[in-house]
This record gives structure tokens, C-alpha cells and sequence, in this order.
């Protein structure tokens, strides 16, 4: 039974808990499931709120068609649930009940509503995913149970039975929103015990959704990057995380972590995983570019595949020269040498090319070039000097290169 003191009425709530692979011990029906199932009591658990004190009654279901599904008194787990959807009646006994399919000939389409509102509650694969921190954040798991219970009891025969305004409240602006959320889909079954002069009970089966995942990479700069093989879209790693802090690592449907690797054309494979809310930053970035910091989120749909594209900047080097006199003895503070004016070309084995010119220092540098092999020429000499010879140099991957002459 639930007591609270606001209104100094009894209200009735049950909790049933629904464990196992339902799918694979029940026929499937579009939307539905029939069975037998056997419902056990808990002891009465006390929890108080903003809203008052309850005393909650949780039930659970320990067998289906025969099959033991669960023994455990525990909350708040992957599980299937139902709940009383008729508050100013007493919840069923223990024992042993069949399951309904859910008929609906009222004309009202009470069913699918509370089909889909049952989807985005406890017991639902959309829960986790969609509303647990949207409608329920800062709730308890029994507060949340006690608001979903009256929402579903207002589609099922408008009853708001001891509820107070701020209750009703949170149930009218949940069944407002879930109206602009997704239909399940059709694999979803939800469940109909009826118990003559008690509670009917409404449920649904949980079932895991997976949809696929996969990464798609690109260069900022692909004019300087593509055939470079300095510089490669294959070999970046991106892991998933459940948590916006990337703290926690996802899991693929497999067990390993969420961590994907690109191939040489900057795409990777798809990768299954369970459908809903992630967070992707890259891990590691490939040979030539800058690790991308940048964490996206991505909303994985069940039966489908999303991809998430990061574009990343590549690393880049600066060419340095210093001209310097061979023989200072004779040029210093000789005004018919000067270092000012020397110009250098340089080009790269993939064609970037360009030209430099010393400052009164014999100074020149060229920068934010493509990491490559660079050929560096001497096109005219400064007042004085004779011009060098040609040079080849190989760039390191973002840093200076320097050349003394």
C-alpha cells in the first residue's frame, strides 16, 4: 500500500520486475505477449520525498511459462517491469496469472499511448537512453516509479487518485513530451494482467536494441595532405563514452570497448552497439595530423548506422635559414657585403613550392609548410657572396627545420 500524508490517502502501487530473455520464452505477437507468469511479494519499503512519505509494496515476477527468470530483490536493473494502472484499488496477491494480449476497441487508442509512454519508463530500452535524466533527474528510483504509475493510470482511466498538484503536474508534462518522442518499435511487446475486484496490471518486456556505429575522417588542408605519405586518414582511434565527461567507456554489442580504428581512406567499419546517447572524441591521432579534442555527440538508433565525422588539422613544419659569412674577417662592417637579400626557393617532393628572402641578419624562414622532403635553392646571392648549392632536406613532423649557409 502507499500512504501519503498530503492527502491522507491510500494508494495502491505494485511493482512487477521482469527478468530474462523474454523473447525467447514467449510467442511473439505484434506488440504483445501472452503467458503464464508467477508474481511474488516483497516487504513493504518506506521512502519519503518532497511530496511525503510512501510505503511501497514491490512485486516481481519469478517465472515465465515455467522458466525461472528471477530470484533477486533488487531495483533499477535491466529488467522488465508492470505497474497497477487503477490507484483506488488493492494491487493482486502472489501466484500464479496469465498474461493478456492488450486489446484496445475503445476507439481511444489507450493502448498505444500507454505502449509508448511504457517504452520511456523503467522497464523500457528508452529510458536509459531518452528520459531517465530528462523527466526523472534528481529522483529517487521509487519517486520515479511513483510518477510513472500515475501517468500510466491517467491513460488508462484518467485517474489521478491522491495525487497532489505538484504531482500532477510532472504526470501532465510527461505525457505532453512524450508525444514529440519516437514510436517504439515493433519488437517492443507490452503485457495486460487483469485480476477480477483488483488492479489491472500493465507491463512491457525489456528487450537490448542495437543499432551501428562507424567514423569517417578527413584532412582540413587535403590539397597538402593528399598523396603525402607523410601524412596518413588510416590509424586514428575514436572511443565512445556513456558519460559527457568521458569518463566511462562504452561497450560494442560484443564486450569490447568502443574504440575505433580508421582505415588508410579515413573511414572505419561499423561497429554494433546498444541504441542511444554517446559521446566520441579522438584517443589517438594517425601519422601527420593534430589530435582532434573535439568531443561529438551521436545518437545511435536502434536497426540503424550513425556515423560521426571529425575533420582533423595536419601538422606542419617551418624551413629556417640563416646565412652566414664565411670569412667575417673580411665582411664584418665591410659595406660591400651585406647578408640582406639573398633568396631561396624551396620544393617539396609533392610540389609545394615558394620563395624566401634574408633580412640584414641573413635571416629568412618559411612557414606552416606540408611535412615532406624539401629541395632548398639558392636563386640569388646577397651583395657580395656567391650562391650556394643546391640542397635537399627532409622535414620533421611539426617543428623547424633549419638551415645554416
Amino acid at each position: 500500500m502507499v500512504k501519503t500524508k498530503e492527502k491522507l490517502l491510500s494508494i495502491s502501487i505494485a511493482i512487477f520486475i521482469v527478468l530474462g530473455l523474454i523473447a525467447s520464452l514467449l510467442p511473439q505477437r505484434t506488440f504483445a505477449a501472452t503467458g503464464d507468469v508467477v508474481v511474488m511479494k516483497d516487504s513493504n519499503s518506506t521512502f519519503g520525498s518532497s511530496w511525503g512519505d510512501f510505503d511501497t509494496r514491490y512485486r516481481w515476477i519469478t517465472y515465465i511459462n515455467g522458466e525461472q527468470v528471477d530470484v533477486e530483490d533488487e531495483i533499477e536493473l535491466n529488467r522488465s517491469y508492470a505497474y497497477c494502472v487503477q490507484p483506488s484499488k488493492d494491487p493482486p496477491p502472489e501466484g500464479s496469472y496469465s498474461v493478456e494480449d492488450v486489446i484496445d476497441d475503445s476507439g481511444t487508442g489507450w493502448k498505444d499511448k500507454m505502449r509508448k509512454l511504457i517504452y520511456y519508463l523503467p522497464g523500457g530500452a528508452g529510458y536509459d537512453k531518452k528520459t531517465k535524466k530528462k523527466w526523472f533527474s534528481g529522483f529517487s528510483f521509487q519517486e520515479t516509479y511513483y510518477v510513472a504509475h500515475i501517468a500510466l493510470s491517467v491513460i488508462y482511466e484518467g485517474d489521478y487518485s491522491g495525487t497532489s498538484g505538484k504531482i500532477r503536474n510532472k504526470v501532465d508534462e510527461i505525457l505532453e513530451d512524450v508525444k514529440t518522442l519516437p514510436d517504439p518499435p515493433d519488437s517492443f511487446e507490452v503485457f495486460w494482467i487483469r485480476v477480477n475486484g483488483k488492479q489491472d496490471l500493465f507491463g512491457a518486456f525489456y528487450a537490448h536494441e542495437y543499432g551501428k556505429v562507424k567514423i569517417k575522417k578527413t584532412s582540413s588542408e587535403s590539397g597538402i595532405t593528399s598523396g603525402n605519405p607523410y601524412y596518413s586518414l588510416g590509424g586514428a582511434q575514436f572511443t565512445l563514452y556513456t558519460d559527457e565527461s568521458c569518463k566511462e567507456i562504452a561497450k560494442f554489442s560484443n564486450g569490447n570497448n568502443a574504440v575505433i580504428t580508421t582505415k588508410a581512406d579515413g573511414t572505419s567499419d561499423e561497429y554494433e552497439i546498444e541504441s542511444g546517447d554517446y559521446y566520441v572524441k579522438e584517443t589517438k591521432a594517425p601519422n601527420g595530423f593534430e589530435l582532434n579534442t573535439q568531443v561529438k555527440e551521436v545518437t545511435v538508433e536502434s536497426n540503424e548506422t550513425a556515423t560521426v565525422s571529425f575533420t582533423d588539422k595536419p601538422m606542419t613544419i617551418n624551413i629556417k635559414i640563416t646565412k652566414k659569412s664565411a670569412n667575417e674577417g673580411i665582411t664584418k662592417d665591410n659595406d660591400c657585403y651585406s647578408l640582406e637579400g639573398a633568396k631561396f626557393e624551396y620544393k617539396s617532393a609533392h610540389g609545394k613550392t615558394g620563395t624566401i628572402t634574408t633580412d640584414a641578419n641573413g635571416y629568412a624562414e618559411a612557414k606552416g609548410l606540408p611535412i615532406d622532403t624539401y629541395t632548398l635553392t639558392e636563386t640569388l646571392a646577397s651583395k657580395g657572396y656567391a650562391i650556394v648549392e643546391v640542397e635537399n632536406i627532409t622535414t620533421v613532423p611539426h617543428g623547424n627545420t633549419t638551415v645554416e649557409r
